[in-house]
């Protein structure tokens, strides 16, 4: 009974133990809410000269379902297939959805010393653990069950217990959890990896109200994640499709550091970079 307990105990222990969040550096402010954060530092590319603001586009831009949708962003097969909040992309929005996860590849790993990784879909619990997902966010996750006929039993008859599975949100925690339970020799660092989270595996789109916001959070994640500690990745994409005043998608608008260009989608539905 009281090793029971001490379980039980320990248990509850670690739960508290784990919603414990990291504590900010001494030299952020305290404030009451998010009206009091200080803007430290703001990088616009091709601000305007005059308020630092990004320049205007000259043009109404669109939501991606409404420039999405003409080029092959298909909603209703997709709900077909998998219920909703789900994506089907055919022709020019699925060759755009190849060429930026190319473009952000190619341009890490061959201008920026980065080493490509492609990493598993599912992980365990303790993965998530370690990344800091778990517990907090498990309801916004999908978990799996192992199908098949594995052994329930070890070979001394006694049961095998098997860790939850999860399907990954980001790259982030599989690139991360790759060093975990590791001394990492200081010699080594920073260690720049990168990978393309082909899919985002997030219920939280659950919560969401129309297809704009579906659509963020359920077509992949093209951003490359990369991982250096002690250094911030050089290029990030946010990418932002525009269309001009008649409606014909002419170009993509990223947020990127450095000389490097999106790929561009021309009038005629085709992809490329400049």
């Amino acid at each position: 009974m009281a090793l029971a307990q001490a379980h039980e105990v320990q248990a509850r222990l670690a739960d508290l133990l784990l919603s414990v969040p990291n504590l900010p550096h001494e030299s952020v402010p305290v404030g009451k809410d998010s009206d009091e954060n200080v803007e430290v530092r703001r990088w616009v590319p091709h601000a305007d000269p005059e308020t630092g603001n990004p320049r205007s586009l000259g043009f109404e831009p669109r939501d991606h379902v409404t420039i999405g949708e003409p080029i092959g962003l298909d909603f209703d097969t997709a709900a077909k297939l998998s219920g909703a909040r789900f994506s089907f992309l055919r022709g020019p929005v699925a060759r755009l959805h190849r060429a930026l996860a190319q473009f952000m590849l190619d341009l890490h790993t061959g201008s920026h010393g980065y080493t490509e990784c492609y990493t598993p879909y599912i992980v365990n619990a303790s993965t998530l653990l370690g990344t800091g997902q778990l517990p907090k966010f498990k309801n916004d996750m999908f978990w799996v069950t192992r199908g098949g006929d594995d052994p329930t039993l070890d070979a001394q008859g006694n049961p095998i217990e098997r860790e939850d599975q999860y399907l990954i949100s980001t790259s982030e925690i599989t690139l991360t959890s790759v060093v975990r339970d590791s001394i990492v020799p200081a010699a080594s660092l920073p260690a720049a990896v990168a990978s393309l989270s082909g899919v985002r595996f997030q219920s939280e789109a659950s919560r969401l109200a129309d297809r704009s916001q579906q659509m963020a959070v359920s077509l992949s994640q093209l951003a490359v994640r990369s991982l250096a500690p002690g250094r911030r990745p050089p290029h990030t994409l946010s990418p932002m499709l525009a269309t001009d005043p008649s409606g014909s998608l002419t170009h993509l608008v990223g947020a990127m550091g450095g000389d490097a260009q999106p790929p561009l989608v021309e009038e005629d539905g085709s992809v490329g970079v400049e």
